[in-house]
């Protein structure tokens, strides 16, 4: 056959492909692909020098790319076949492998193949483009810690049984040499037989996870308190005088060597010490952190409070918000709004105006982050109102892939969004972001404007007024007072459900209040977010509480009824931060019956 036949076949060969696969919206059979492939390496390989046959042949080559990529892209997950390996020059023609199954556990001991696309998952522009963790805009190791093909490979290999190990890791060399020599390494498809190959490729690359942190000295710790002291019953005193002792094993200070080669190091960058969760959690926190500091300052340890305090000032500074946590996978997404809260309980405790003073900006740039990226109008009986909703900035996987297989491709973007959104609530995870409350296919977290969420901001509303009023900036205050005045309105409009006596999520597809049983009802006791006229709300939400089952359990409140879901946000778990939200509710209430609730 001619060399311009064997074009013009090749040509229209890859003509339909591309019409098939973006019009048609049909995975081709995988011999259609592998056919295309040889000849197109086959006349790479008797071309010869002429540069207008390359030309050409570029233009072939990328077309057939994107072909297969959005054809992979379309494949059913729950019997996916492979289609071929990429395309190399014609100097070393790629070897074609047949296509064989993917398991869809990664589990299972057999034999199982894997394409890594050059994005993963990339899908047509008719579909919601893909939005990584972090990308070139905000981190220049996104290669190796967001995206990419050694990521896939580890995650997909199951190189490490938990996900977070790999993406803790830090660089030996730079990111771009790493991802390169990678590349070279594993040129075509990667299989199970790799999984040792890809594992000492990893620990010849890479250092052992925590390695660029280091324990730290917490200057004003003191052994025995005086606020403690003073704890009145001897077994909480006891208590929350071994809490004391703890915090010396979770002091961290980040390393020179961070700062000296930032881009090999998933560890986003602060100037102070800070206190971290402990365990695999190596790292600063968000929402934590403000039960950190409350438990510092009744330590008397207001520096370190200070000092940690001022590392969020430094990411809203450098970032424009504070992010989930201190790695750059989490740059897409934060977490509940609790830095101006922060600041709040510190002012209280040590009253430092200049500090306060110092601070202003940040508070309001965290603040109009939520405002203008986390906000949705949503109609009630006819009437718009503006709440706030969780709704991370990215939409592809996070550790695995598994959860997306049982999903139609079309709404794995949003599913993978919703993901990501769940983390961001910190409710990670729990059927209550689940449309069905039992499994995580069904999850549709930015649907939903939560209680707890909208409440947190009103708080953020009502202190950072108190707190410029606090400085003499009159003005700013009463513009603050009149906003929260007007979403204490708009509060009670979207979430107060009559019949139940008490408030609920609203499900921004249906337009309804799940009125499933989530202690996230009583946050707006914590908050105060509810009319100072309405002194029996307190009464109705504590009845709602009991009705619901809710305070049946000598241990404290769980973090739903709901059982068999295997989350951590759900039966029989119950986390520190609701509990403290009750009781405090309970506790700022004028009503007499507080005392026996509490």
């Amino acid at each position: 056959m001619s060399k311009r036949k064997l074009l013009l076949i090749l040509t229209t060969l890859i003509i339909a492909l591309v019409l098939a696969v973006y019009f048609l919206r049909e995975s081709l059979p995988t011999n259609v692909f592998l056919w295309t492939s040889s000849l197109l390496t086959s006349l790479k390989s008797h071309m010869g020098n002429s540069s207008s046959a390359a030309a050409v042949l570029g233009v072939l080559q990328t077309a057939y790319e994107q072909s297969q990529r959005i054809a992979y892209a379309i494949q059913p997950q729950d019997n996916q076949t492979l289609i071929s390996t990429p395309l190399t020059p014609a100097s070393a023609p790629a070897p074609m492998l047949p296509p064989t199954p993917i398991t869809s556990s990664r589990n299972r001991s057999e034999q199982y193949v894997m394409m890594i696309p050059d994005q993963e998952d990339v899908l047509s522009s008719a579909v919601e483009k893909p939005q990584f963790a972090c990308d070139e805009t905000n981190s220049p190791n996104y290669m190796i810690y967001c995206q990419g093909e050694l990521l896939h490979a580890v995650m997909m290999l199951n190189i490490f049984k938990d996900s977070k190990t790999f993406v803790d890791k830090p660089l030996k060399r730079d990111p771009e040499i790493v991802a390169a020599e990678f590349k070279d390494q594993f040129p075509g498809t990667i299989t199970s037989n790799d999984r040792e190959a890809v594992r000492e490729f990893v620990n010849a690359n890479f250092n052992e996870e925590g390695h660029e942190l280091e324990e730290c000295e917490l200057v004003d710790w003191q052994k025995e308190p005086e606020q403690l002291l003073s704890i009145e019953d001897p077994d909480l005193r006891q208590f929350a005088l071994q809490v004391n002792l703890i915090w010396k094993k979770l002091c961290r200070t980040i390393k020179k060597e961070v700062v000296e080669h930032p881009r090999r190091h998933s560890l986003i960058y602060v100037p102070n010490e800070f206190v971290v969760p402990g365990g695999r959690f190596r790292e600063f926190y968000y929402w934590d952190t403000y039960w950190v500091i409350k438990g510092l300052l009744a330590s008397g340890m207001h520096q370190t409070c200070k000092k940690m305090i001022l590392n969020f000032h430094y990411l809203v500074d450098t970032i424009g918000f504070i992010p989930n946590g201190g790695r750059v996978y989490y740059l897409r997404r934060s977490q509940p709004p609790m830095f101006i809260p922060m600041i709040y309980e510190y002012h209280m405790a040590t009253e430092d105006d200049e500090f306060l003073l110092s601070m202003l900006n940040s508070m309001e740039k965290e603040f109009s982050f939520w405002k203008n990226q986390r906000m949705i109008n949503v109609t009630k009986n006819g009437k718009s109102y503006a709440v706030f909703r969780y709704r991370a900035d990215t939409n592809v996987p996070r550790e695995d892939y598994q959860t997306a297989e049982r999903v139609d491709r079309q709404k794995k973007r949003k599913l993978w969004r919703d993901i990501a959104s769940a983390a961001e609530s910190g409710w990670d995870f729990s059927s209550r972001w689940f449309a069905n409350r039992k499994t995580m296919d069904t999850i549709e977290t930015s649907d939903i404007a939560p209680v707890d969420l909208n409440a947190i901001m009103y708080w953020n509303m009502k202190i950072l007024a108190h707190l410029h009023g606090a400085l003499g900036n009159v003005e700013r205050r009463d513009e603050l007072n009149r906003e929260r005045s007007r979403f204490v309105d708009t509060f009670e409009a979207v979430f107060f459900d009559d019949r139940e006596g008490a408030w609920f999520d609203l499900n921004i597809r249906t337009g309804e209040r799940d009125d499933d049983a989530y202690p996230s009802l009583a946050v707006p006791l914590f908050t105060e977010c509810y009319s100072s006229l309405n002194n029996h709300m307190m009464v109705d939400v504590l009845e709602t509480l009991q009705r619901k089952g809710l305070l049946q359990f000598p241990g404290g409140v769980p973090t739903s009824l709901m059982k068999g879901t295997n989350q951590q946000w759900d039966y029989p778990n119950g986390w520190a931060p609701i509990n403290h939200m009750i009781i405090e509710g309970l506790r700022k209430s004028n009503h007499p019956i507080k005392s026996v609730s509490v």
